[in-house]
């Protein structure tokens, strides 16, 4: 069965020329996770900022944030949380698909309602790259 979007995950898997033009906002705390999920999905030819919190993301919104397709962020953060930041983000452009991160489980730590793909930690990067082409390629509002 062929998704929504038109491509079968395959197709989506090898349409990396156009990935470039895509432009990904990571945010996450934790060092290790932002600086390995930034080096990766580079690798696969987006563009990728990163942001150690959600109130930095937001300083750097009014500078990159018309062209930002897809924001990847942790859930739980000090100070404002990821669910939260994407609300604030997603007012200011409706068309910004999101990932959203924890190790915990949405119903763990009480946002039953993500309006996103969920991915708890650890993940394979490969499961997320797959998410992400598909966020990336879905029609609708976009």
């Amino acid at each position: 069965m062929r998704p929504a979007w038109g491509m079968s995950p395959a197709e989506a898997l090898n349409t990396q020329p156009g990935n470039s033009q895509r432009v990904i906002l990571v945010v996450d705390d934790e060092n290790g996770i932002r600086d390995f999920l930034a080096a990766y999905l580079q690798s696969k030819n987006f563009r990728v900022f990163t942001a150690a919190s959600a109130e930095d993301a937001l300083d750097l919104w009014p500078d990159i944030g018309r062209d930002v397709d897809l924001l990847i962020t942790d859930i739980v953060m000090p100070g404002l949380n990821g669910k939260r930041l994407s609300e604030r983000l997603l007012s200011e452009k409706p068309t910004l698909k999101v990932i959203y991160m924890s190790g915990y489980l949405p119903e763990e730590i009480a946002e039953e309602t993500l309006d996103g793909t969920f991915f708890r930690k650890p993940f394979h990067p490969h499961d997320l790259f797959k998410a992400v082409c598909a966020a990336l390629h879905q029609t609708g509002g976009a």
